[in-house]
């Protein structure tokens, strides 16, 4: 099957998933891969894939016992397959036996819809607006980035960037050093990515690859004693007034609404 005949799950479809649900169906492309292990647990072993639907959104496929083993040999990179039935916990699918994968082809990453997606321009201090959206975001490195590796020895970076007040951690995939990148601290950069969550619970800036990164050497370097100064956690997003506090929405409703009947009699009366 071609990857164009491919019905990619929707990002509003994986958005709408919760925790505990059992019906999940995604459809996806393997983009990277995290070696079997073993666990010092009942399950004895654990395999992790990264399903990406083409359209921005990503699912951590996890596969546990002897679904581990199996599966482990049977799926490659680049591959689109289609999960059934999986159940959600926060960030993942977890694979059960009453689970279904097909394999339904190769994928070819080179007409990737994904190189055309639109990311929004913003700043540091408004990043975490956007949700999940594609953004571009604009900052100075304030550290040298710490270079490791994943049980499926993909290479990754994790570093900060500020403007000058408040400060992103950022984490970039499948991170290759070279001398061209010039990721050094104080430079300016604009990185491509999405906002993520990290396990306990901090915001960060996911960018898939120094593709997704431009340097901008015109710009000078933030002095080191500015760096410093850029610790500022970045303001959390005020929920909604209406989805906060619903009651206090009906109630100012029918005070408006107060307001226009006595102004309503006032006018007859004059």
């Amino acid at each position: 099957m071609e990857s164009e005949d491919i019905l990619w799950t929707e990002n509003e479809e994986i958005a709408s998933y919760e925790a505990g649900n059992t019906m999940m169906d995604i459809v996806g492309y393997i983009e990277s891969v995290e070696a079997l292990s073993s666990v010092k647990t009942y399950q004895k072993w654990i395999y992790k894939i990264i399903l990406n639907n083409n359209k921005g959104s990503k699912v951590r496929v996890v596969f546990w016992k002897e679904k581990a083993l199996e599966w482990s040999s049977k799926l490659t990179l680049s591959e689109f397959d289609r999960d059934l039935k999986g159940v959600i916990v926060p960030q993942e699918l977890h694979v059960q036996d009453f689970s279904t994968i097909q394999v339904l082809g190769k994928f070819d990453l080179a007409h990737s819809q994904l190189n055309e997606v639109q990311f929004q321009e913003t700043t540091i201090e408004h990043c975490l607006e956007h949700g999940k959206t594609p953004i571009a975001v604009r900052g100075y490195v304030k550290n040298d980035f710490v270079i490791f590796k994943t049980i499926g020895q993909m290479s990754m970076a994790n570093g900060n960037i500020v403007d000058g007040h408040f400060r992103l951690c950022v984490q970039i995939r499948d991170y290759k050093n070279s001398s061209d990148s010039k990721l050094e601290k104080g430079a300016y950069a604009i990185f491509y990515g999405k906002i993520d969550m990290s396990k306990p619970g901090s915001s960060y800036l996911s960018v898939d690859g120094m593709n997704k990164v431009i340097i901008d050497e015109t710009k000078p370097k933030m002095p080191l004693e500015k760096l410093r100064l850029s610790f500022h956690k970045i303001p959390t997003p005020k929920p909604d007034r209406d989805t906060c506090n619903p009651k206090r929405s009906a109630d100012d409703e029918k005070e408006n609404s107060n307001r226009s009947m006595d102004t309503e009699k006032k006018l007859k009366n004059d």
